[in-house]
């Protein structure tokens, strides 16, 4: 039995289920259209609202890693156009208007008994050239050879002393540094033990000399003769010291130093040195030939700013 009201007024039995029924689907109705149009009207108006708006992309903050990624791609830029050597560096040094001679007097020499020549025949002052006999790659930064420098006790005078080349030049201290060494060993030093043996002299000088300019000069060729495989002086070839130089060009560019191609300057047309530039041993120069060297080196230097 459903539940029913009474009517007291007259003792009867009434029942208003049904009208309380549609009521309360009355209410219903109005209240779901309610929250339909609120919700349509909410949607239409959703971006005025800024409700859940997407954030532009260019307002988006940039992140610690774009942040650092920018910073390492202008970098470069930065230290290209302010690095001297990017901007003077040329290598091989290229022809320039020739310097007065004058020029060698702050210029040392480093190198074995062919740059030794250099004062031998009077081109540059004995107290500017830091050269022995068979001195290499290999021995120069521990073999000492007798250099001259100002005596101590009297600097108006200068005094053979036996030091080694870090040591003199730690004493004489010049603007400019030439170096030539590998035509001894070339025949039986590999070119990495060379360049690297190199790569600890020049650091060397640097730690000492750090505003001192550095030319890499290029080995020499050999004549035929010398190539010859019975050479009483042992056989040398153009080929090797053409790759030993080419690794000497490559290191000078690494290092930020001047290289000096005085290799290509004494080839002859066969690509060796000229049997008349030599001496016996078809290794050294002859007066003509170090003459030679020396206005090459004076029309191929940098001016620094």
């Amino acid at each position: 039995m459903s539940k029913s009201y009474w009517d007291y007024s007259g003792g009867k039995k009434r029942n208003d289920g049904p009208k309380l029924n549609f009521f309360v689907i009355f209410l219903i109705i109005i209240f779901t259209f309610a929250l339909c149009l609120g919700t349509y009207l909410l949607i239409q108006n959703w971006d005025e609202l800024n409700i859940g708006k997407e954030i532009p992309s260019e307002t988006v903050p940039t992140t610690v890693s774009e942040t650092t990624t920018v910073a390492t791609t202008t970098a470069p830029t930065e230290e290209t156009t302010t690095t001297p050597e990017t901007t003077v560096l040329a290598n091989p040094i290229p022809q320039t208007d020739p310097v007065d001679p004058s020029y060698f007097e702050n210029c040392v020499f480093i190198g074995d008994s062919i740059s030794a020549g250099f004062s031998a025949y009077g081109f540059i002052p004995e107290k500017n050239v830091y050269a022995s006999i068979g001195m290499n790659i290999d021995k120069i930064n521990t073999q000492t050879m007798p250099i001259m420098l100002k005596d101590p006790n009297d600097e108006t005078t200068y005094s053979i002393q036996e030091m080694t080349v870090i040591d003199a030049l730690k004493i004489s201290r010049p603007d400019t540094i030439y170096i030539m060494l590998g035509s001894n060993g070339i025949a039986w030093l590999s070119n990495d033990y060379m360049i690297e043996k190199y790569q600890l002299f020049v650091d060397s000088i640097k730690a000492e000399l750090p505003d001192t300019t550095i030319y890499i000069m290029s080995v020499p060729p050999v004549t035929v003769n010398r190539e010859a495989p019975d050479n009483p002086n042992g056989q040398i070839l153009n080929s090797n010291i053409d790759i030993y130089n080419s690794e000497l060009l490559e290191f000078a560019n690494e290092n930020g130093f001047y290289f000096i191609d005085v290799n290509t300057c004494l080839k002859g047309n066969d690509g060796k040195l000229p049997t008349e530039w030599a001496g016996r041993d078809g290794m050294h120069f002859n007066r003509d030939t170090y003459n030679l060297v020396i206005n090459y080196i004076l029309s191929h230097t940098v001016k620094e700013e």
